[in-house]
């Protein structure tokens, strides 16, 4: 009798090796990740970095958040750190002209030699 991977017509026993589908797929662990959202507070500039014991005061604690819900997500799974990208979180307003929409990106000294 032929035992093979691959009989083909022949008579025989063909064998495909045992598969063992018992283990899942594990992701890998993260040491970092960036969540990039509308915040309470934290810099607007540039990303700052944010750990599982200072989130709540850099960031605010706004649990209907869905931002902030992902940050606090990640440190329960593990994530020792986080990098953060604000994307904005304060009044939003229309601007209606112009002046109103420099009013609301310009500091008050630049703003007043623009209006004049």
């Amino acid at each position: 009798m032929i035992e093979s991977n691959i009989l083909g017509a022949a008579v025989g026993i063909q064998n495909q090796g045992v598969i063992d589908k018992t283990e899942g797929t594990s992701l890998p662990s993260t040491g970092n990740a960036v969540i990039t959202g509308k915040f309470k507070r934290g810099r607007m500039d540039k990303p700052f970095k944010v750990t599982a014991s200072n989130y709540q005061a850099l960031l605010g604690h706004d649990p209907s958040n869905p931002n902030y819900l992902a940050v606090e997500d990640a440190f329960r799974r593990g994530i020792s750190e986080l990098s953060i990208l604000r994307t904005g979180g304060g009044k939003s307003v229309k601007p209606t002209s112009e002046i109103s929409y420099l009013n609301m990106n310009l500091p008050p000294e630049i703003l007043a030699t623009v209006a004049s």
